[in-house]
């Protein structure tokens, strides 16, 4: 009997760590979306069928254009893609099918030929053109060149 409540126990508690590791990186989704916070610009939404082009800035974070330069929305994904500049083929999943990527909707970003090819975006803020040209000054890009290389 006694043995019996000990692996009774024992098993309550292995499926309660296992729940618990289920719900982390949810949980730590969540959290990087409050970091998003300090991002410039504004949350914000853009159409998928207005992106026009992007430019990488970083491995964890890019500008879309949609449609013109002067319609920009940083991208911050939940983490870092390997020589994200270096992929030709990125795409985004709608995951509410609203035919938007919105700052609070767990979208993701697609990566061809990179694992995960998902990479959920946890920040889309919406950028003046002061902001967009500070980013890009700080990341070493071409504030002045007209459209944006990816």
């Amino acid at each position: 009997m006694y043995d019996r409540r000990l692996c009774l126990i024992g098993m309550a508690v292995a499926l309660g760590s296992l729940a618990a590791c289920a719900s982390s990186p949810r949980a730590e989704l969540v959290s990087r979306h409050a970091q998003a916070t300090a991002l410039p610009g504004k949350p914000a939404c853009f159409w998928l069928s207005s992106v026009h082009n992007w430019i990488v800035l970083n491995n964890q974070e890019l500008i879309v254009y949609a449609p013109l330069q002067k319609d920009a929305y940083l991208l911050q994904l939940f983490q870092p893609v390997f020589d994200l500049r270096f992929h030709q083929n990125l795409g985004f999943q709608d995951v509410e099918r609203t035919g938007q990527i919105c700052n609070d909707s767990y979208d993701y970003l697609i990566v061809r030929g990179y694992t995960p090819p998902r990479v959920p975006i946890i920040a889309v803020h919406q950028l003046t053109m002061p902001e967009q040209a500070s980013l890009l000054q700080s990341s070493g890009k071409n504030v002045a060149g007209g459209q944006p290389n990816h």
